[in-house]
């Protein structure tokens, strides 16, 4: 079943990240890494999404539509993680790598000389749920919601270590890559457009 996420679905769509992205590269704070990028996701989307099958979460999506603004659902639990993170083993590497891979997305996105409509933000897939077609499910309704939303044209990043296959399966194009290094791999960044 697809419905709309929960702030109870959080710490499921949380173990995911940590999971698929190997968010335990950064030691002990692997947790509340994750935390914050999901929450970040969440909080920028205008609409989001789980799947869910007997009670578990299998699948994410969230996207929103260029030039609107939201507010952080909880800034204050965002601030206190943060905090509790400095100086602990693996933080260093992890604020390293969040600033390589934000300012390599604002350069990829620049790059494109393009504005667009909206954004795909998140689209995860538990890795015990992969080949189900739980991921086109969820793509297929996020690119619904982007039209009806009034959405021509939306962007999305990703990158050699995600299922990108799938976006040029589906008909997006790939606008721009860029290779970077981080703490523990090195990754090749690409942005897509997707045409509605």
């Amino acid at each position: 079943m697809i419905r709309p996420m929960r702030d109870s679905d959080l710490p499921a769509v949380q173990a995911m990240v940590r999971d698929v992205w190997e968010m335990d590269t950064y030691g002990e704070i692997g947790d509340e890494a994750s935390y914050l990028y999901t929450s970040q996701c969440v909080d920028k989307g205008d609409f989001s999404y789980v799947l869910e099958e007997d009670g578990i979460i299998l699948g994410c999506v969230v996207g929103r539509i260029v030039n609107t603004f939201s507010f952080p659902r909880h800034p204050i639990r965002m601030m206190r993680t943060a905090l509790s993170m400095r100086g602990r083993p693996g933080y260093d590497e992890a604020t390293s790598d969040m600033r390589i891979l934000d300012a390599t997305d604002a350069e990829l996105l620049k790059s494109t000389g393009r504005r667009f409509d909206g954004e795909l933000v998140l689209l995860i897939v538990s890795e015990d749920a992969r080949g189900r077609g739980i991921g086109r499910q969820l793509y297929s309704l996020a690119l619904d919601e982007f039209s009806s939303g009034g959405c021509r044209e939306i962007f999305l990043f990703t990158d050699d270590d995600c299922g990108y296959g799938f976006y040029e399966a589906s008909g997006a194009e790939r606008l721009a890559e860029r290779s970077v290094r981080l703490a523990n791999e090195d990754l090749l960044m690409m942005i897509y457009s997707v045409e509605l």
